[in-house]
């Protein structure tokens, strides 16, 4: 048999400690030669960039997806370039993406296929063959839907956010030819609640258009840190009267971004729906929606507003003034009703190219998606969506009939008789809480039916499917998952509550995991295949 290795974490940071040590003796002996030898490495640089072979490829180090360009010599890649040529980075690169290069030579890295020797979560492995791994993969999923009667729901597909890596494809590939309704990325631990509010709302998500933008209000976005794109500077180069009148920054804390903008103001932590409630109840109210630009606006384009009227001005919305939030958000209501006017007579005056920033990452709070459906609603009230300077969409607005908004409709899939509907969101009844996409699901939702259904079915003593594909002491939607394909994803990390993942993945026959590095779902694992990077 082949040595056991032992994955545990303490093994990986002694790796990395010795593996710095080391970088840091031969950095510091660089400095050790005379000037001849330095003039020589200089020379020799030079003759490297001229015959280097030199790739364009997207990176892959953030859902951003920017071009770059690898530098290869001698068949090793030693330095990753910003592409020039690339129309969404733009010629731009971030620090993360200058980082590219550790990821494809990182001494952890995964090279050989990894079978699990020890109890799941020990981390013990031992190194096979690519055909074995295949192999017993491949028997071991013949087997299970053998005795499943051909569901192939039984099996889970996992993924991490998109980076613009080939193997994204392959894995949907993988995904659609198995044939399973249960498909689930990172979308619920990230930013769902905000994607499901504007697409229920307006019908995308859309982008936000910093490079005509006017007046920003930012809720707790921290681009500056966070994420830093081209959009980004777009936002930062044009502060301060340099072409956007003002940025708005609210959060609890004084961060990077805030200095970089006209106006900070500090709120409570979690209160952001109400102060959004507030300023939506200010412009009913004063009619700031009835101006002549954005009067038109939602004649041509909105659909309910008057039930927005009604709803804040005789229904429970009327009682969400500026003086009811300031009690929640620690936000003078004076203040709420500036910033409120501020807002409307930009829109008003640039028709539209003001925006009440959406960001990225908004998985905070349990009111989430109410606070994004709002936010969603205050831009479209003020004309702010897609419009050169709000929200764009991509696509034109063509009246209240709905017709020129992206169309989602769910297909019935999966396409074999005898799959059954998802695990997770296939038990809430139809419109009830919590909203989820259909296609993507809610990794919370999916972890928590998988172990208690896998539980009850074990102890039933892992009864088989009768013909109708019906199990013994489950409901008649319920069924075992036995198999997890995790790709590019670490849940045991991203999902809340870690003991309980950890027992998820134990109750599932065969796991198996896909990345470049081995994580703490890897430890969780029967198999850990190693993966290609972007480069």
């Amino acid at each position: 048999m082949s040595k056991i290795i032992d994955l545990k974490r303490r093994n990986f940071l002694k790796g990395s400690a010795a593996a710095a040590a080391a970088a840091s003796v031969a950095s510091t002996s660089a400095f050790a030669g005379s000037y001849d030898d330095a003039k020589n490495l200089k020379q020799q640089k030079e003759e490297d960039i001229k015959n280097a072979k030199y790739t364009p490829v997207v990176c892959g180090m953030c859902v951003n997806m920017c071009g770059v360009i690898a530098r290869e010599v001698d068949g090793k890649i030693t330095k990753i370039d910003p592409n020039p040529l690339h129309t969404k980075s733009r010629g731009f690169m971030c620090a993360r993406g200058n980082a590219g290069i550790a990821e494809e030579y990182d001494p952890d890295r995964l090279t050989k296929p990894l079978k699990r020797v020890g109890p799941k979560g020990s981390g013990k492995f031992v190194e096979i063959s690519w055909e074995q791994a295949l192999d017993e993969i491949s028997q071991k999923m013949v087997k299970i839907l053998e005795e499943e009667r051909d569901n192939r729901s039984t099996f889970v597909f996992g993924a991490g956010a998109s980076t613009g890596n080939m193997g994204d494809p392959v894995f949907a590939n993988f995904l659609n030819g198995v044939g399973s309704a249960n498909f689930i990325d990172h979308f619920t631990t990230c930013f769902a609640p905000s994607f499901m509010a504007n697409l229920m709302t307006f019908g995308s998500w859309g982008l936000s258009d910093f490079q005509h933008t006017k007046y920003v209000m930012n809720l707790g976005a921290n681009r500056a840190e966070g994420i830093v794109t081209p959009d980004t500077l777009d936002m930062f180069r044009k502060t301060h009267g340099r072409g956007i009148e003002k940025i708005v920054y609210i959060d609890p804390r004084y961060t990077n971004t805030a200095s970089h903008c006209d106006e900070f103001i500090a709120i409570k932590p979690g209160t952001d729906a109400a102060l959004i409630l507030a300023m939506i109840n200010e412009t009913i109210k004063n009619g700031y929606h009835k101006t002549p630009y954005k009067a038109q606006y939602i004649e041509e384009n909105v659909n309910g507003i008057k039930e927005l009227e009604e709803f804040f001005t005789t229904g429970e919305g009327a009682t969400y003034t500026p003086e009811w939030a300031a009690k929640i958000t620690d936000i003078p209501a004076e203040t709420i009703k500036r910033l409120t006017k501020e807002f409307s007579d930009a829109a008003e005056k640039y028709e539209g190219a003001a925006n009440c920033y959406r960001s990225r990452k908004s998985t905070w709070y349990y009111q989430d998606f109410e606070f994004r459906r709002a936010q969603a609603i205050f831009n479209a009230i003020h004309g702010c969506v897609n419009r050169p300077g709000g929200v764009t969409l991509g696509t034109h607005l063509k009246g209240k009939n709905g017709k020129g908004l992206e169309s989602y409709e769910y297909e019935d899939f999966p396409i074999y008789d005898n799959a059954k509907g998802r695990i997770d969101t296939g038990v809430i009844a139809n419109g009830e809480y919590p909203l989820a996409n259909p296609t993507k699901g809610s990794w919370q939702i999916l972890r928590d039916n998988i172990l208690e259904i896998n539980t009850k079915w074990n102890k039933a003593g892992r009864p088989r499917p009768d013909e109708d594909g019906n199990y013994k002491g489950l409901a008649e939607n319920e069924y075992p998952v036995r198999g997890f394909f995790i790709y590019k994803q670490n849940p045991m990390q991203s999902v809340p509550e870690y003991d309980k993942t950890a027992e998820m993945l134990k109750s599932v026959d065969l796991v198996v995991t896909i990345d470049i590095i081995a994580n703490d779902t890897a430890y969780y694992s029967d198999y850990i295949l190693p993966d290609n990077t972007y480069l």
